[in-house]
């Protein structure tokens, strides 16, 4: 599914896949661009468990707060973390700015993400985040801990470490001049075609 996983094959088992098939979103799904205005400053969208590090989210939330009191933040998914976030939000007192939305259907996320000018992926491992993809699209900056793939990216940063990441999401949201146009990188029929050569007959 991505370069990151065919190396983790070859490094567990040194056996290297012929093949690597991305996840690829539908354009069709979304409302046209600029339809949205970019009132979320961070969307989170996942589920709600340790893998996901939302509580180095929200810290990360509460040190940009110290320079942006006004950051608006949302969290969408559900999970047995929830009730330990939501505790955390109210410890760091973050009420005013971070809000657990909960699991939306998938048309929804897509709308919120078209309002978000960063999405921050805080993931400690991935193969391949297809709501990343699904926020370029949606004309959000991402932010991730991991690279997918070896090729370049636009409009995705990753970040090597918690202040990294702050920095990375303070130059994005002083940048009134950032570009917010979707980005394109694998299409869902073009997967689903690689998907099927693979099982037609020579």
């Amino acid at each position: 599914m991505s370069d990151f996983l065919a190396d983790e094959l070859y490094r567990n088992y040194a056996i290297r896949p012929l093949h690597i098939i991305p996840n690829g979103v539908d354009p069709s799904l979304y409302a046209p661009a600029g339809s949205q205005p970019r009132d979320i400053d961070l969307l989170g969208v996942g589920s709600l468990i340790p893998l996901k590090q939302y509580d180095l989210f929200l810290s990360a939330v509460r040190d940009l707060r110290d320079r942006l009191p006004g950051i608006k933040v949302a969290i969408c998914g559900k999970g047995p973390e929830e009730e330990h976030l939501q505790a955390l939000i109210l410890e760091l007192r973050l009420q005013d700015n971070v809000i657990l939305v909960g699991e939306l259907p998938h048309a929804d996320i897509l709308r919120m993400m078209q309002r978000a000018r960063v999405f921050l992926h805080t993931s400690s491992y991935e193969g391949f985040s297809t709501v990343c993809l699904e926020a370029l699209y949606a004309g959000a900056q991402v932010i991730s801990f991991r690279k997918p793939m070896d090729a370049f990216i636009p409009h995705w940063q990753i970040a090597i470490s918690k202040d990294d990441l702050i920095g990375k999401v303070l130059e994005i949201l002083g940048d009134e001049g950032i570009d917010h146009s979707p980005v394109f990188s694998y299409a869902m029929d073009d997967s689903a075609r690689a998907m099927m050569k693979l099982y037609s007959c020579p």
